[in-house]
């Protein structure tokens, strides 16, 4: 993937990412081809072949796709493995092991093993709503450091008005005076901050939608929102 890291228009730092490579790479459709892409995917990160990920197991999965994926950028300033993908895991993951959705296609119904194996990410479901979390996490999270022009993993409310343009062009238009209404919402505890956490779940209801990706999360964010 190309990088770009510089600081662009408007003060936004410039990250590009080739995202029809990451969709690729992150096989979440319900299509066969995809079905057989993650089935082979999770037999890889299951190293000791007990039928369930830990998080250390996706983790060093997700190094080692994401090395063959991202190339250049996992290693600027602004995108280190720990300053880009394991923000981006940790909530994907706690998101898929906390949902009750087994079935590979068709309704979900819950799983009996479910109970004891919170823990864990399983074959099925559960880890194709992972992928699917990581692909658009990770694109929120592009959007959170392209605004984040201080570079400190947060944002203030000055970075956040400084960012209504682009705002708009990912389908998000406020005035500025609403950007200050909708920042006091997002700052959930108040902090004078808005942390990526917190960005995620204002981004997905709003429908964030970077303008340079593959139109991958025309149905994501409603998905992500209504599972478990």
């Amino acid at each position: 993937m190309s990088d770009d890291t510089s600081e662009g228009d408007g003060g936004l730092i410039q990250i590009d990412v080739d995202w029809h490579a990451l969709t690729k790479s992150l096989p979440c459709g319900r299509d066969a081809d995809a079905e057989a892409r993650r089935r082979a995917l999770y037999a890889k990160w299951d190293v000791n072949a007990n039928g369930m990920l830990s998080m250390s197991e996706v983790d060093r999965g997700m190094r080692e796709l994401m090395a063959e994926q991202m190339g250049d950028l996992l290693d600027s300033k602004l995108m280190t493995w720990s300053q880009s993908w394991k923000p981006v895991i940790m909530r994907a993951y706690a998101h898929a092991k906390n949902s009750s959705s087994k079935v590979e296609g068709g309704a979900p119904k819950k799983s009996k093993s479910k109970k004891s194996n919170d823990d864990y990410v399983e074959m099925g479901e559960e880890f194709r709503l992972m992928l699917l979390c990581m692909r658009q996490y990770f694109e929120l999270y592009v959007a959170f450091t392209r605004m984040d022009s201080s570079m400190d993993r947060r944002l203030d409310m000055d970075e956040f008005k400084g960012a209504l343009e682009p705002l708009a062009l990912w389908g998000i238009a406020m005035t500025a005076a609403e950007a200050e209404a909708e920042f006091v919402l997002i700052d959930d505890n108040g902090g004078g901050y808005v942390l990526f956490e917190e960005f995620i779940q204002w981004a997905l209801q709003k429908g964030l939608d970077l303008d340079d990706d593959d139109d991958f999360d025309a149905f994501v964010p409603d998905e992500i929102m209504k599972s478990p």
